[in-house]
């Protein structure tokens, strides 16, 4: 680089190089610096993989095991090597990379044991899958009090117990106006489902909602709900729901919260991975919302602790596809069907990403030019930007965000041809669109 100037790496993985010849060559421990312009390869990283470098003139060829690999041409001083990109929706700074820091992004900053088992599985590809430093975001956020002793397990199959937990956000009103969330656990596939309510009330009428949606996907029945002693599951309807239904209703004895450990453990986590989002992308504290239901969607995706499966494998009896999650806040240019009949200008709006969609095969995204939340199946998302954080956009707009008094940045309203389907609950497999 010119006058000394320096680049941050913020990663290092492997590239598979495909020539032009049709061979490709794998490098490995490459440096990820996002900054620069062109992707270059040293001699001595050619060497290390293997491969043999002949200069001819202007013209470079390489071999490995004297077979013919590729060749470049001189160009400016540097030769360049004839290559061809394997993905087209790669970054323009690499063909190929994927690393363990993105995957920890990518899933809520999950712990690094969990990116393991993804790869051993198969669901992911990246070729590190060890830690390389402390995260700060995850020290910053993450603070755990000596954690109860482990209730095992004892059930044998989906929806013999559930666990259910209160979550308590009241001096932090969401966008949608939710003030908690009410998590319910299946004991067996440790599968969370959570319900997003503005009072201690509704809870019992989410355990109606969860009851109606898990029996008739499953095929299954809800024989025990264990809950502590709080007033929102202690109510005369849901006491005389359950009796007519055949539920058992246990709950935890009085002043020991230990007892229903697993529903908290569970809270615990989706706060933290929430906490986490907001941090790195520096989106305002009342967008816990979408940054909440994120973070359920990811952990639902992680491996069981003690079965070599997914908790949506688990739940849904089929593995899930991974291939679609991105790091929450970053930026995304998303395209909408008013822009597209104008022959000269972009063709897109940027956006904050900030989840996915619950019962369609989209991604929900806040747009920066009105704060209108959308969804929308296809965008293009540069997962190491974040608009807010480096104020990219306007300078004043992170503060605007964060201003509590504020409260008409986001509107719910959609401002493109999408559905608004933030009200229903139910998982459902994303695919990329492949316009």
């Amino acid at each position: 680089m010119e006058n000394s100037a320096t680049a941050g790496v913020i990663g290092k993985g492997k590239v598979i190089l495909k020539l032009t010849s049709g061979k490709t060559s794998s490098l490995c421990n490459v440096l990820y610096v996002p900054s620069l312009r062109r992707n270059l390869v040293s001699g001595s990283l050619l060497n290390r993989a293997g491969l043999k470098i002949v200069l001819e003139g202007d013209k470079v060829v390489l071999t490995k095991n004297e077979d013919f690999v590729g060749k470049g041409y001189l160009s400016n001083g540097l030769f360049v090597l004839n290559i061809i990109s394997i993905n087209a929706n790669a970054s323009s700074s690499a063909y190929v990379i994927e690393y363990a820091n993105l995957w920890h992004g990518r899933l809520g900053h999950v712990n690094f044991t969990s990116i393991r088992k993804l790869k051993d599985l198969r669901l992911i590809n990246t070729s590190e899958s060890h830690e390389t430093g402390k995260c700060p975001i995850c020290v910053e956020s993450k603070f755990h009090k000596k954690p109860f002793k482990p209730v095992e397990s004892r059930t044998t199959d989906l929806l013999e117990l559930i666990h259910s937990d209160l979550a308590n956000f009241r001096t932090t009103t969401s966008r949608g106006g939710k003030n908690y969330y009410v998590s319910f656990v299946d004991d067996y596939s440790r599968f969370i489902k959570i319900y997003l309510i503005k009072t201690k009330n509704e809870a019992g009428s989410m355990f109606l909602k969860f009851k109606a949606e898990s029996e008739n996907q499953l095929g299954k029945n809800i024989k025990r709900l264990r809950s502590d002693r709080g007033g929102e599951y202690s109510d005369k309807a849901l006491k005389e729901f359950c009796e007519s239904n055949g539920i058992i209703h246990e709950f935890t004895a009085p002043y020991s919260p230990q007892q229903n450990g697993i529903a908290e453990r569970k809270n615990r986590t989706l706060k933290e991975m929430m906490n986490v989002m907001l941090l790195s992308s520096d989106l305002p504290d009342n967008m816990w919302r979408e940054a909440v239901l994120s973070a359920c969607f990811v952990f639902n995706r992680i491996p069981h602790k003690r079965v070599d499966k997914t908790l949506y494998e688990l739940w849904k009896g089929h593995a899930p596809n991974l291939s679609y999650l991105k790091v929450w806040g970053c930026l995304a240019k998303v395209p909408f069907s008013a822009l597209m009949k104008f022959t000269i200008g972009s063709k897109t709006f940027d956006c904050i990403f900030i989840g996915y969609a619950q019962n369609s095969a989209a991604c929900r995204f806040m747009c920066l030019n009105d704060k209108t939340i959308n969804e929308s199946r296809d965008a293009e998302f540069f997962e190491h930007a974040f608009p807010l954080k480096q104020s990219l956009y306007a300078p004043s707009l992170s503060k605007r965000m964060h201003d509590p008094e504020n409260t008409s940045i986001v509107s719910e309203t959609p401002v493109s041809e999408t559905v608004n389907t933030s009200n229903l609950r139910c998982e459902v497999e994303l695919r990329r669109s492949k316009r």
